[in-house]
């Protein structure tokens, strides 16, 4: 027997085979990333920089960029409210690809939510600091009776 040889079959790229060019959410989601693995000054210079040119841009993606930035945790610039308005409020006269429409959407209801949960979360600390005031005038008036008591017993022992 003779062992089977491969015949190697020359690759044709066709339209469907040949590597397309990266989506819009795809270039936002690669450039969303690279800012994850940025320093803290690097950072600062590339919000410094959207803002100037990309926060008014008549280019979709460059504006969602701003956006992404002024959404990014842990930075002095994070601006939910700003992020909101660019988006609730989005120039008509900026087109908007089909999958930019869904990822606006998500979005925004991802900071509406985000934004909905800190007022929650603030509310529940206001709450508590009052809940814990009136814990200690309770105790404070517990430890004044029990002050009151005890020289009402001490007073009623013969000495």
């Amino acid at each position: 027997m003779h062992p089977v040889q491969k015949a190697e079959i020359p690759v044709i790229y066709t339209e469907q085979t040949a590597p397309s060019p990266p989506s819009d959410i795809e270039n936002l989601m690669l450039y969303y990333q690279a800012l994850q693995d940025k320093k803290p000054f690097e950072l600062q210079w590339e919000f410094t920089y959207a803002k100037h040119h990309y926060r008014n841009d008549k280019n979709a993606e460059n504006r969602f960029k701003y956006i992404l930035l002024v959404t990014l945790p842990n930075t002095n610039f994070r601006d939910t409210s700003l992020a909101l308005n660019l988006l609730t409020n989005w120039p008509e006269d900026i087109p908007l690809s089909p999958n930019l429409i869904s990822f606006r959407k998500i979005l925004m209801t991802s900071l509406k939510d985000r934004q909905s949960a800190k007022y929650n979360n603030q509310s529940l600390l206001q709450k508590l600091k009052a809940s814990e005031g009136k814990i200690k005038a309770l105790q404070d008036k517990i430890d004044a009776i029990k002050s009151m008591e005890r020289q009402l017993f001490r007073g009623k022992i013969p000495q």
